[in-house]
Formats: C-alpha cells, sequence, structure tokens
C-alpha cells in the first residue's frame, strides 16, 4: 500500500499451465496502471484484480479470463476497482471462462459515501472487445454465474455512451445482457442478501416496491430461460458456442462456425428486446396510471391516488411477456421511433391492461383481450349488448387495442390470413344451437393468439387503420412525427384519432374522450421518457 499516487505500466501475471498470479494495488491516492492481464488456459483459474483507492482509478484493458478450447475447468478471476471519493476510468474489463464460469466484476466510485451530497464518482469503459461480430466493455461471460456491479453517484448510466457515466460496448454477465439502454441511480443503499447478475443502480427501500421489483425480475428470468432454449436448439450445442465464442479459434469449421455465430447474435438480439420489455414493465409498473387506485389521476394525467400495489404487482408480474410480443411485432413492422413504441404501449396498457389476465376476472368469466360487454363472458346479455353496440356480436373488439366491425377485421384478414392460417369471418356452428352466443367465431382468435394481436395492435395503429375507412397514408397518421420533449404532450394526445377520436361528427370536443386522451399521453410520456434514458427506475437489475 503506497501513501500517495501509484503508477505503473502494463502488468502480467499471466499463465499457460496452472493458476495466474493476483495483482492487488491500494493507494491512499490515486491509481494510474496500464494493460492488468491475469488470464490463463485450460483448467488454470485466471487471477484476481484488486485496485483500491480513496481518489481516481485509471487503467487501461484487465483481462481476468480463461483461454482455450472449452473443455477446461478453469474459473475468471474477480476484478474489484474501488475509489472512495474518486472516478473509475478502464478499458474494458474481461472475466469470463472458456469452460467454466467467469469472475465477478466490481467497479464502485464512492458507493460508500454516495449519501453525502456531491460525493461520490463517475465509471467509464471507454474501450471494448469484440465477440462475435459483438463489442463488450464488460464481460463475465454467457454462463449463469458470474455478477457484475457498478456503483456510482447519482446520475444516468449508458451503455453505447462512455463520455460521462457510461460503457462503450455491451455489459454481459451470464443471464443478464445490457445494451442500448439507459437507467438512474437512486442514491439509496442496495438490499442485503439480493442475488441478482447485473447490478447497475441502487434498489428503493420501500417493502412494496421491492416485491415488485422482484416480481418483475421473476417475469424476466422466465422469459430469459425460453431465449436460452431456442438459442440452444438453433446452433450445433450449448457447449459448442462456449468453445468457439470464449477461444476464438483461427480455424473452426466454417459451416459450424456460421451457425453459432448466427445463433449468438439471435440470441443477443433477443436479449435486448428482453431487457426493453423488463423496462417498459418497469414504466407500467411504478409509473403508469392505470394502475393506482380508483379515480386516480386528473384529466391532465397528474396522479391523485396513493400507489396501489396489488395493481403494480399484477401487472409485474403478467405484463413482460405481453409487452414483449408488443416489441417483436414493432421490429417486424419497423417501428423503431421511441415516440412510436411508448404509444403503443400506452395505448395498449390503456385498452386492455396489457392483457393481464387479473384485471379481467377468470378466463371462463371474462378473457383479457376481449371487449368488455354487459353480463359474463358469451351471455345472452353480453350477445345483445353487442347486438345493439354494433350491430353484429360476430366483430365485437378483440387484441390489445381492440379491433371492432367487420370491415376491419376483412383488412387484418387480408393482411394476416395466410401467415396465421387463421379466417377472421368465419362463423361455426357445430351443435346445430339457435343460441348465436354458444357460436364459434373465426375472430375469436385475435383474442387468443397474442401474436396475431400484438402484429394487429402495431400494424394497425402504424397504417392508422383503426379508423377505417379512410386511413391515412402517413405512419401513425403523422401525429407522433419529430416527437421531442416540448411537444410530446401535444402530439402523443392528438395520437389519440389514431384509436378513438375525441372529436365528435360535427367537429366538436367531446370532453369525456379527450380526457382519455390526455391521460394515455401522460402515460405515453412516461414510457418516452424510459426508452431515451430520462426516467429514474425504481429498478436496478437490468
Amino acid at each position: 500500500m503506497a501513501g500517495g499516487d501509484i503508477e505503473a505500466g502494463s502488468i502480467t501475471t499471466t499463465s499457460i499451465t496452472g493458476n495466474a498470479g493476483n495483482v492487488t494495488i491500494k493507494a491512499i491516492s490515486r491509481i494510474k496502471v496500464g494493460n492488468v492481464d491475469t488470464f490463463a488456459s485450460n483448467n488454470g483459474d485466471a487471477g484476481d484484480v484488486t485496485l483500491l483507492a480513496d481518489d481516481d482509478i485509471e487503467t487501461l484493458a484487465i483481462n481476468a479470463n480463461v483461454k482455450g478450447d472449452g473443455a477446461g475447468k478453469g474459473i475468471g478471476g474477480t476484478v474489484k476497482l474501488v475509489s472512495k471519493m474518486g472516478d473509475i476510468l478502464t478499458d474494458y474489463v474481461r472475466t469470463d471462462s472458456a469452460g467454466s464460469i467467469g469472475g465477478n466484476i466490481t467497479l464502485d466510485a464512492g458507493a460508500a459515501l454516495l449519501s453525502a451530497a456531491g460525493i461520490g464518482g463517475t465509471v467509464r469503459a471507454i474501450n471494448s472487445f469484440s465477440i462475435a461480430g459483438q463489442d463488450f466493455s464488460l464481460y463475465a461471460g454467457i454462463r449463469s454465474g458470474a455478477a457484475i456491479e457498478v456503483k456510482y453517484r447519482d446520475q444516468s448510466f449508458a451503455f453505447g455512451d462512455a463520455t460521462e457515466n457510461g460503457t462503450k460496448g455491451m455489459v454481459m454477465s451470464g443471464a443478464s445482457l445490457a445494451t442500448d439502454a439507459r437507467f438512474e441511480t437512486l442514491n439509496l443503499a442496495p438490499q442485503s442478501g439480493y442475488k441478482t447478475q447485473l447490478r447497475l443502480v441502487s434498489y428503493a427501500s420501500d417493502p412494496e416496491k421491492l416485491k415488485i421489483n422482484s416480481l418483475i425480475d421473476k417475469s424476466y428470468n422466465d422469459q430469459y430461460s425460453s431465449i436460452l432454449v431456442k438459442t440452444a436448439q438453433a446452433i450445433y450445442s450449448s457447449q459448442s458456442i462456449y468453445f468457439y465464442l470464449s477461444s476464438l479459434l483461427t480455424n473452426p469449421s466454417g459451416a459450424l462456425l456460421g451457425a453459432i455465430v448466427a445463433g449468438f447474435q439471435a440470441y443477443l438480439s433477443e436479449v435486448q428486446l428482453l431487457q426493453k420489455a423488463k423496462l417498459l414493465t418497469g414504466v407500467a409498473a411504478f409509473k403508469d396510471t392505470k394502475y393506482f387506485s380508483n379515480e386516480a389521476y386528473s384529466p391532465d394525467g397528474t396522479p391523485l391516488g396513493n400507489f396501489v400495489a396489488t395493481n403494480a404487482e399484477s401487472v409485474a408480474k403478467y405484463a413482460l411477456p405481453n409487452i414483449e410480443r408488443l416489441l417483436v411485432s414493432a421490429r417486424k413492422f419497423d417501428v423503431t421511433d421511441n415516440a412510436q413504441i411508448a404509444y403503443i404501449m400506452a395505448t395498449a396498457s390503456h385498452e386492455t391492461w396489457f392483457g393481464i389476465q387479473d384485471f379481467y376476472g377468470s378466463i371462463k368469466d371474462h378473457p383479457a383481450l376481449y371487449e368488455k360487454g354487459n353480463g359474463t363472458f358469451r351471455s345472452k346479455d353480453e350477445y345483445n349488448y353487442f347486438q345493439e353496440a354494433y350491430g353484429t356480436y360476430q366483430f365485437r373488439g378483440r387484441g390489445y387495442v381492440q379491433l371492432t366491425g367487420m370491415e376491419q377485421y376483412q383488412t387484418m384478414q387480408n393482411k394476416f390470413g395466410n401467415q396465421y392460417g387463421v379466417n377472421l369471418l368465419s362463423v361455426t356452428n357445430k351443435n346445430g344451437s339457435d343460441n348465436p352466443w354458444k357460436w364459434t367465431y373465426g375472430a375469436d382468435v385475435v383474442a387468443t393468439n397474442r401474436n396475431l394481436a400484438a402484429d394487429i395492435t402495431v400494424y394497425g395503429m402504424q397504417k392508422d387503420l383503426f379508423r377505417a375507412p379512410n386511413p391515412s397514408s402517413m405512419p401513425f397518421n403523422g401525429y407522433l412525427n419529430n416527437t421531442n420533449d416540448s411537444n410530446a404532450k401535444d402530439n402523443f394526445t392528438q395520437a389519440r384519432k389514431i384509436v378513438n377520436s375525441y372529436i365528435d361528427e360535427n367537429g366538436g370536443i367531446i370532453n369525456k374522450e379527450l380526457d382519455i386522451a390526455k391521460n394515455i399521453a401522460s402515460n405515453a410520456i412516461n414510457y418516452y421518457d424510459a426508452l431515451n434514458g430520462k426516467l429514474i427506475q425504481n429498478t436496478s437489475k437490468v
């Protein structure tokens, strides 16, 4: 341990046949070193790297990983950089293992003193290395078991931008991948004993909100597990992806390597989408006024009620896979504008609570993606209600944004009928019943096939088809063009006309519908801000 600054060039303790040595540097003031290499091969363990300083820590690349043919048992080294009152700057940190688990990575810039105003530093990983065409700045491998934790003062942390506080490339640890999202700290101490793969900010201390965070995490992990299964099925074997991507052999089989690289890139794309779904699920649970208490908002979107955990818990538990489906459809139809994605989310939330069953009763009483009418599901009262409201029960509202009327169903049949092998216009009376509310309607598939429902939602809003028979030629009828902070509320309010206009046939304002439009717009701003990295999150596990 030095009494002042420590400066050094590159430090190497690598081993080809055994364990690599550890590197530990402690300084009362500042540490500045070059590359730090403690990598090993196959069965050897990589060395640990520990840098502790009161002031700034600056390094070039840190490689505490295990190279080899993928058959070894050596584990990656632990990397821990702690600056009590300064900033942390590094090129990149790599702790993965070709044949085993990677090492934990901790980058702590003044977390012990974050409660003091102005104390605490930034964390920047300004460079990256490439695997299968993907750039990583913090990388503990793709096998579960390693954790990455980054602590810093109260400000944004960005992926893909290390200018102020963030990483140039992706961050990956076992079952977690962080890429293009941005998150904010809450300046609160993390809860002890909480197991996580990748933690970038602190957790809220509110027990109800912690419970909701946990439900979001579980929903995310369930979806992530399905992605792993799909990835493993898409390539030669899971062992092959570890073997080739970790060891980067120079002459692997071209066909096999191509399949592995393609599989890995598809995996990254799916996890990126899933991370965005998790972000938006957090917004829904904590910020969307749809899930507050009764009479929770005023017409301008100002919350009036208190946070109600029961509603938010249901959203946290069930919304993520539905949000993910909508994001998949947005990608399918090249909807990439954050304002457009945000409005899709706010609309699906308002229309059908993201299709969450808890808000509609049991499946028997009322399935979630059917429009509600008077009476229980498929009762005579409900049949009569829709016959009177629309002139037909057959084309009642269905889907995340409810498709209604024969013309709209015909339009979507022309677009998606062959793709999904359905006939939305068919009616079947198998038992010869004279009770039409007991017949089978082809249109019901819009409420039961959620992938189709998501496609119809995104495509219908994009093409302005919910306003048939006079759709606009501009995406989202042009209401969301060039949306920014200054015009977002007005743009999102106007966009309600895509689904349900607040203007009557004489050009007057329907006040009740305008109030709904304004509330949806307020919620859309929350989703929009989150996608643009400006909304403080209540959850930190990404």
